[in-house]
C-alpha cells in the first residue's frame, strides 16, 4: 500500500485515540488546540500575506511553485528565518492558563498579546529580507514600494 494511505490511517487513529482520551474535557482541550493553532499559524499567515500583497504585488508564477528548482526555490530561507523568529518573540508574551505563562504575560496582567508580536515581527522581518534577497540576487519579483 501506498505511504499516503498509512500516514493518512495513522492519523485518523490516533486522532481517535485523543478525542475519546479528551472526550471528559472536550472544550478545554479544543481551546487549547486553538491556541496552539494562534501561535504558529499567526507568523506563517503573516509572511503569506506580505509575499503576496507586498514582495510580489499580486503575482505569482503557479507553474514554477511546483518546480522545485524553479524561481521560487525549494526553501525561501527569509521566510523561514521570520517565521522562526516569529514564533520565538511570541514565547515570552504568551499566556495559556495552566500550560504555560510567559515571563512577560504577568507584567501586562495576564494579556496575550503574542499573536500580536507573531503578526507584526515576522511581517516586517521578511518584508526586509526579502527585499534584501532580491537586491543580493536581482530578482525583479520583489519590488520597492
Amino acid at each position: 500500500m501506498r505511504a499516503t494511505f498509512w500516514w493518512t490511517y495513522g492519523g485518523t487513529v490516533l486522532g481517535a485515540v485523543l478525542a475519546i482520551l479528551g472526550r471528559g474535557e472536550f472544550l478545554k482541550n479544543f481551546v487549547l488546540f486553538l491556541e496552539f493553532l494562534l501561535y504558529f499559524l499567526t507568523p506563517w499567515s503573516a509572511i503569506n500575506l506580505i509575499d503576496f500583497y507586498a514582495v510580489r504585488r499580486e503575482r505569482y508564477d503557479l507553474a514554477a511553485i511546483y518546480d522545485a528548482d524553479g524561481i521560487y526555490g525549494r526553501w525561501g530561507i527569509p521566510a523561514l528565518m521570520a517565521y522562526a523568529a516569529g514564533v520565538l518573540v511570541q514565547i515570552p508574551f504568551a499566556n495559556v492558563p495552566g500550560v504555560f505563562t510567559g515571563f512577560l504575560a504577568p507584567l501586562l496582567g495576564g494579556a496575550d498579546i503574542a499573536w500580536l508580536l507573531g503578526l507584526a515581527v515576522p511581517a516586517g522581518l521578511y518584508l526586509v529580507f526579502s527585499r534584501r534577497q532580491a537586491t543580493r540576487t536581482g530578482v525583479s519579483s520583489v519590488q520597492r514600494t
